[in-house]
């Protein structure tokens, strides 16, 4: 009985992985694109929606813990779905802050650096569901050390932004705002950190923060 309504809180947390995968990409879009429509579809609709989710998720959850007082593994599965639900909602809202920045600048083409990022975190999100789909661990701490290269990034890119400022002051506006993305994405790169680091300590029981292991023997 509880393995199955626990089944039935991990398909949501699925579904809402693919809300907020849509708005990942779609912030990508509008950013690129500075699409008004695709950027005021994120900002009126789906930032709604996904609040919305998140909430009903996470009243879920509660009722769970309350009802069947769950145990080892059963609560750790309940307490890590409830911290990825928070993870999900908290991404949903920097794709909200990139949509909302398109009315700041010209273009952000030409910032190499940026669309890497965009491929990075998207990446790591699609792969970190995939794994937490099919609760394969193997190649989570692989997604975790990708989170480096999206630092990189960002610092690549905030040295390119200040010479920009010292050099082109006429492009200061898309420089900024590019650095502003990317500061988004590097945010949602942590969270999928996370919730990388959640779904390890769901499956396996090892929890993982500040590079340190360590067993629990539920």
């Amino acid at each position: 009985m509880l393995k199955g309504k626990i089944e039935k809180l991990k398909t949501n947390i699925i579904r809402f992985a693919g809300l907020v995968d849509d708005m990942l990409h779609d912030a990508e879009k509008c950013a690129y694109n500075r699409d008004h429509v695709v950027a005021n579809n994120i900002i009126t609709n789906l930032e709604q929606l996904s609040n919305r989710i998140e909430v009903e998720n996470e009243t879920l959850f509660i009722e769970f813990l309350a009802l069947f007082q769950p145990e080892a593994t059963d609560l750790r599965t309940v307490v890590s779905l409830l911290k990825i639900n928070n993870n999900l909602e908290r991404i949903a809202d920097h794709c909200v802050n990139i949509a909302q920045r398109i009315s700041s600048y010209t273009s952000i083409n030409n910032f190499k650096n940026l669309k890497n990022m965009f491929g990075s975190v998207q990446e790591m999100f699609k792969d970190t569901f995939t794994a937490f789909a099919s609760s394969e661990t193997n190649n989570l701490t692989v997604i975790i050390n990708q989170d480096k290269f999206v630092d990189k990034e960002l610092k690549e890119l905030t040295d390119e932004v200040i010479n920009i400022m010292d050099s082109y002051h006429s492009m200061s506006s898309n420089a900024i705002s590019a650095l502003l993305i990317g500061r988004d994405l590097e945010r949602i790169a942590d969270l999928i950190v996370n919730i990388c680091e959640d779904i390890i300590y769901m499956t396996k029981g090892d929890l993982i923060k500040h590079n340190l292991i360590s067993e629990l023997n539920f």
